[in-house]
C-alpha cells in the first residue's frame, strides 16, 4: 500500500511540473489537459474520503456538485479528528463554498471545455490562454492545499 502512494505521489509531483514546463514552452493545451485530469482525480478521492457517492463515469463537473451539495445539505457522515463533525462542514463549506474555490474551478473548467471543445472548430489564439492555465494551475494548488487539510482531520 505505501508503494502505491509512493507511486502516486511521484506522479503527481511529475505532472505538477510539467503544468509548470508546457506553461514556460507554451503548450497551454498541455498544461490545461493535465491541470484538469488532477483537479478530477483529487476530486475523486476527496469524495471517497468523505462518503459522497457518484458514479464512476462522472466527470469533474458532476463531482464538483456532488460535493457541494453534500456540503450544503450537511449529509457528510465520516468519523473526524480533533473536530466534531458539525464543525468539520463548517470547514468544508467555508474553505471550499463560501471561498468561491468549487464556483472559480468550474468557471476555469467552462474555459477550459472552450478551447478543447472548439480546437477543431475555429482559431485560437493560443497565447491568450496564458492567464487561464496560470489561473487552473492556482487554483489547483489551493484546492490540492485544502484537500490536504481535510484529509488529515479524517479517519481513514
Amino acid at each position: 500500500m505505501g508503494n502505491r502512494k509512493d507511486e502516486k505521489g511521484k506522479r503527481f509531483e511529475f505532472l505538477i511540473s510539467r503544468i509548470d514546463e508546457s506553461l514556460e514552452n507554451g503548450y497551454y493545451v498541455e498544461a490545461m489537459a493535465i491541470t484538469y485530469a488532477l483537479f478530477e482525480e483529487r476530486t475523486y478521492r476527496v469524495l471517497d474520503r468523505l462518503n459522497v457517492s457518484y458514479r464512476s463515469r462522472d466527470k469533474l463537473h458532476a463531482c464538483l456538485e456532488k460535493l457541494k451539495k453534500a456540503i450544503e445539505d450537511r449529509t457528510i457522515s465520516v468519523l473526524t479528528k480533533n473536530i466534531d463533525l458539525s464543525d468539520f462542514i463548517d470547514l468544508l463549506d467555508n474553505e471550499l463554498l463560501n471561498s468561491n474555490l468549487i464556483s472559480d474551478i468550474q468557471s476555469w473548467r467552462n474555459k477550459r471545455n472552450n478551447v478543447v471543445h472548439d480546437m477543431a472548430k475555429m482559431t485560437i489564439d493560443y497565447n491568450s490562454l496564458r492567464e487561464t492555465c496560470e489561473n487552473g494551475r492556482n487554483l489547483f494548488r489551493t484546492y490540492s492545499a485544502i484537500i490536504m487539510r481535510i484529509k488529515k482531520k479524517v479517519d481513514d
